[in-house]
């Protein structure tokens, strides 16, 4: 008896009709454990009938209703159904439509005292719009309940819990988490703090220079990135502690000048008021003390939004200017190219430590528990390497594109980029959001969750490098009538495209070095840090046809009653 335990159903279009039908047949199976129908369209209806499922279902553990369009409605009967239900250990219910009322309601499971012990419920609710008043109960359930081992009721796995405090996805909480652990984590946070404020000089040294060179489009691009992080704050990270007008003035002038950081950082290193927190063992009651430092999502959210909004976006901007100077000939006043490069060097040390943080660190801390600090940093700091070099080949490519081409070729380019890396975020099947696709593909390809992506991400970027490298080469050959076609006149002609390939041999000797460094580090000494998942296809998932499941359901069910 080849009992069926895994049913994959990610994307295929099941409607509430359909759910119910698979509902239906999985009240009567005796052995699937794993239930994952990611990416349909249940809606509210379709989670009732997999509430009325887990009302009386002692064998699945996990349930993955990831984007199915549930809203507060379908949260709540979820919720009530979980009230009697203690088998189930992972309810998946990220890029929804829940809000208020359907977090309250499953936040409330989570003290449910029916529930054992040792059996704690996680939730995923990152991707959902969850509201101020949501937000509120959280951080309270957060902050008696902080980094609980166990005791009189399950609780939340804590980088989720800290997702739904900051609404700024587990990323800038894991990074957060990181900063406070060690003496040792406490300084690379105040080399954070320093380095972001010299990135904010150096890039307004460099937007003042545009300016005064009459260079308005590259001042135009550097105003928006260098402001960028502000308005995202503003709407997304607003929070101030106390909401009137003084304090909105405050966050406001805070992130403008980019001094965030440096106010979330002091905030997470002061020591709150100790909660007492009861935690059993097998022979007598103990009672520890937990420190809550509430403000470190925040602080992890500040530093990525920074990283990934302004950082970055002003290395590309600025390595583009350096490429598109050097190619065609144009000379940069010394002065200035020496700001370019100093600012170039601070964004990719900001981006480089900030995505390193993202990397698991959980692997390694397990096989090394008293491991804390500088102990920690000198294993992980090829991680840093390897995000600073394959950001700067990323960014020299994109640059050589940008440099040589007309503006429709550019935005053809930019379109087949995100396409190809879409097609490998749906056929990897990716738990990433669609907005992360469009990130990945400017910075990098190590934070996908899945290996086979990393991999793709990595080989493409390779790919779309070596074009670039032989476009330099090669483009002096094409006909007059294509020259016309696909590069960008300058001065009202394309002559240099001659002089092309002895312009490019600093760039192209630059992206060779960088490839031989990022590309091993990457393969054979990140990766195995990373916690990556390999592509999970189950018997279930190669059937594509919702009939052909049933039967082999059916057909469990039968000769379990046999």
């Amino acid at each position: 008896n080849n009992a069926l335990e895994e049913l994959f159903f990610r994307g295929n279009l099941l409607d509430a009709s359909a759910a119910q039908v698979l509902a239906g047949l999985l009240h009567e199976s005796s052995s699937v454990k794993r239930v994952n129908v990611a990416s349909n369209k249940l809606g509210d209806e379709g989670a009732a009938y997999f509430a009325d499922l887990m009302n009386d279902n002692d064998k699945i553990e996990v349930l993955n209703l990831d984007d199915n369009n549930i809203g507060d409605k379908g949260a709540e009967v979820l919720a009530k159904a979980l009230e009697v239900n203690i088998t189930l250990k992972q309810l998946l219910l990220q890029n929804n439509k829940i809000g208020d009322i359907g977090a309250r309601a499953l936040l409330g499971i989570a003290d449910h005292q029916t529930r054992p012990d040792d059996n704690p419920l996680q939730f995923e609710l990152e991707g959902n719009p969850l509201g101020k008043r949501a937000f509120e109960q959280v951080n309270s359930f957060h902050e008696k309940r902080e980094f609980q081992a166990s005791g009189d009721a399950p609780v939340m796995d804590a980088n989720i819990r800290a997702n739904l405090v900051s609404n700024e996805g587990i990323f800038g909480a894991r990074i957060a988490a990181s900063e406070t652990e060690s003496c040792f984590s406490r300084f690379l946070l105040l080399f954070a703090v320093l380095i972001a404020w010299a990135d904010f000089i150096t890039d307004s040294l460099v937007i003042r220079d545009f300016f005064l060179v009459d260079e308005f489009t590259w001042f135009s691009f550097g105003i928006v990135f260098l402001t960028l992080p502000t308005v995202f704050m503003i709407i997304y990270h607003w929070r101030p502690r106390k909401d009137d007008f003084l304090n909105r003035a405050f966050y406001f002038i805070l992130n403008l000048f980019q001094l965030r950081i440096a106010y979330e950082s002091i905030l997470s290193l002061k020591k709150p008021d100790p909660v007492a927190v009861d935690v059993e063992s097998d022979e007598e009651e103990e009672h520890a003390e937990v420190q809550v430092a509430t403000s470190t999502p925040q602080l992890g959210a500040v530093r990525l939004a920074e990283s990934i909004l302004e950082s970055g976006p002003q290395a590309i901007l600025q390595v583009h200017v350096v490429v598109y100077s050097v190619l065609r000939g144009d000379r940069i006043d010394s002065g200035t190219l020496a700001v370019i490069l100093l600012s170039i060097a601070i964004s990719v040390t900001i981006l480089g430590q900030t995505l390193s943080d993202l990397f698991e660190k959980e692997p390694l801390k397990a096989k090394y528990p008293d491991w804390k600090g500088f102990q920690l940093f000198k294993y992980l700091y090829p991680c840093w390497v390897y995000q600073s070099t394959a950001f700067v080949f990323r960014a020299v490519t994109i640059g050589i594109y940008t440099a040589i081409f007309e503006w429709y070729i550019i935005l053809g380019l930019l379109v087949l980029g995100l396409v190809t890396r879409t097609i490998m975020w749906k056929a990897t099947q990716s738990t990433r959001s669609i907005q992360f696709v469009f990130v990945v593909f400017f910075i990098t390809n190590s934070s996908w969750d899945k290996k086979a992506a990393v991999r793709l991400g990595t080989a493409i970027t390779a790919i779309e490098g070596a074009v670039a490298v032989a476009l330099l080469y090669i483009s002096n050959s094409f006909s007059d009538d294509v020259k016309d076609i696909l590069f960008r006149p300058n001065n009202g002609n394309i002559d240099f495209l001659e002089d092309l390939a002895d312009n490019a041999s600093v760039f192209v000797g630059l992206m060779a070095a960088l490839f031989c460094i990022y590309v091993p580090l990457f393969y054979f000494y990140v990766s195995p840090l990373h916690e990556y998942e390999s592509v999970k296809v189950s018997s279930a998932a190669s059937d594509k046809n919702l009939g052909h499941i049933m039967v082999k359901i059916e057909q469990e069910n039968e000769e379990a009653a046999e």
